[in-house]
């Protein structure tokens, strides 16, 4: 199994204790550990819990990685991360109870842990207790072992409700902020992990477009889309007068000289049939009081 290491900025002092722990129970089980950083506090690449989400996505839908070990402060702002992304089942994980009944019931394949809330005196044993229950032995065997079915059974649905409720991961990397997502992939030994070991051609395409400085935005479609969706907004009035001069044009009352009346008038050009009383000189004219008897 491929195991990939990802530490935000807020805990990254931590990463040597970490990846110390995560290796010396992972190696000998046969699995590879590949830390992504960040490395020290100091690090010129930074990665917040946001890109710690990012990151996990990219190296999981590309099978750059069977396995994400990811946490922040409370192990909480990760987790939530991690879930936003198609195809990653991210669980918090704090003891080795938890790791044991997230291996056995859920069966997932990121767990985010808290390194600053209650990480304390032999926190290294903690994570290094926790590895274990994760990584040796057989995963997705169930607990209590009668109920085994009905969990595999319940993993597969949410797994279908996961696969209806996200976009692919190369959509998601072209909608989001691309500066984003060129952040969660600059650490210094990121290219040489992410390209020797993933196997998806798009993400692989994509990513290295984005490392290049190529097209890093969305496609014409969502553009084309995000243009639509902002004429409402401006021609909102000006759509209700044309719906409310079905019924009574001549009420009407348009200054050619002010933004609204231009709008209008674009809009005339597209409906004359509506427009053609309402912008008329007569109906321009403001109506004039009579005066009492």
């Amino acid at each position: 199994m491929k195991i990939a290491l990802i530490t935000e900025n807020s805990q990254a002092a931590k990463n040597a204790t970490i990846h110390t722990a995560l290796t010396a129970v992972a190696e000998p089980l046969g699995h590879q550990v590949f830390n992504y950083g960040m490395y020290t506090a100091e690090d010129e690449a930074s990665l917040t819990y946001v890109m710690n989400g990012i990151l996990a996505g990219i190296l999981l839908n590309s099978k750059a990685a069977d396995f994400v070990v990811t946490g922040c402060g409370t192990g909480m702002g990760s987790m939530l991360a991690c879930n936003a992304m198609p195809g990653v089942f991210c669980g918090l994980v704090i003891d080795p109870t938890d790791a044991f009944l997230f291996a056995q019931i859920n069966d997932g394949n990121a767990i985010s842990m808290p390194y600053a809330k209650g990480f304390g005196w032999a926190a290294e044993l903690n994570l290094q207790d926790v590895y274990r229950k994760l990584f040796e032995g057989e995963r997705g065997l169930g607990y209590p072992k009668e109920r085994a079915e009905i969990m595999a059974k319940n993993r597969g649905i949410l797994k279908s409700l996961k696969d209806a409720s996200c976009k692919d991961m190369v959509t998601v990397l072209k909608s989001v902020d691309q500066d984003l997502v060129k952040a969660a992939i600059a650490g210094k030994q990121f290219q040489d992990h992410f390209f020797a070991n993933a196997q998806d051609e798009a993400i692989r395409d994509y990513v290295k477009g984005v490392l290049e400085g190529a097209p890093a935005r969305a496609d014409a479609g969502c553009r084309r889309a995000g243009r639509r969706s902002r004429r409402p907004a401006r021609l909102r009035i000006a759509l209700a007068v044309a719906n409310s001069g079905r019924q009574n044009s001549s009420a009407m009352s348009i200054r050619p000289s002010s933004f609204f009346g231009a709008i209008c008038r674009q809009l005339a050009r597209s409906r004359p049939a509506i427009w053609s009383q309402s912008l008329s000189p007569r109906s321009r004219r403001m109506p004039t009081q009579s005066s009492p008897k």
